[in-house]
């Protein structure tokens, strides 16, 4: 097993998810940290993968993210690839316990936002307008052509702006869409 270091931050505990897709899932760490995890399965049989193939695909994610986030490409701020303590409902006790076991995440940035397919329908042209820009901007920066395989709608997070404030995108969902200009 690859070694990894184990995060041991003051909220060391998974939260609640946020996110969940067909190979990931997404939960809240702390009050500005989120924790990827690689996943299979659906549902409440969705089960949290942990093996060295899974820390080469998350550390690899991870190096694209630090990547486009340091050419200005609105993504979540990586911090690196961690043992992460995973809260688990016991069926058996019907009770929330703590899983001794420690499970490779990435952990990043927390953005409290929505996706696109759930932002009020009148600024959603506006909102993948600015998604659009970000992914030419990830093009432009190695990753390959997004546009037939990037789902906008489901796949980019968006802050509303309250007042004067802009609204704000980031890209989400890019570890299957690595380009071999960022492997080492």
């Amino acid at each position: 097993m690859i070694n990894i270091p184990n995060y041991n931050g003051p909220k060391r505990f998974i939260q609640k998810r946020i996110a969940a897709g067909h190979q990931a899932a997404v939960y809240r760490l702390s009050d500005d940290l989120a924790v990827k995890f690689m996943t299979e399965g659906l549902g409440p049989f969705r089960r949290i993968l942990n093996d060295d193939a899974v820390i080469h695909e998350l550390n690899a994610g991870c190096e694209v993210a630090e990547e486009l986030y340091n050419r200005g490409i609105s993504v979540p701020k990586p911090f690196g690839v961690f043992r992460v303590q995973v809260r688990i409902t016991s069926l058996r006790y019907m009770q929330s316990i703590y899983d001794p076991r420690r499970f490779p995440g990435m952990i990043m940035e927390y953005i409290d936002g929505v996706f696109i397919e759930k932002a009020p329908k009148e600024k959603r042209k506006h909102l993948i307008e600015l998604a659009e820009l970000e992914v030419s901007k990830a093009i432009i920066a190695g990753l390959r052509d997004l546009n037939k395989d990037y789902n906008l709608n489901k796949n980019v997070l968006c802050v509303l702006g309250k007042g004067n404030e802009p609204d704000k995108v980031y890209l989400t969902g890019l570890n299957y869409l690595l380009s071999d200009a960022f492997r080492k």
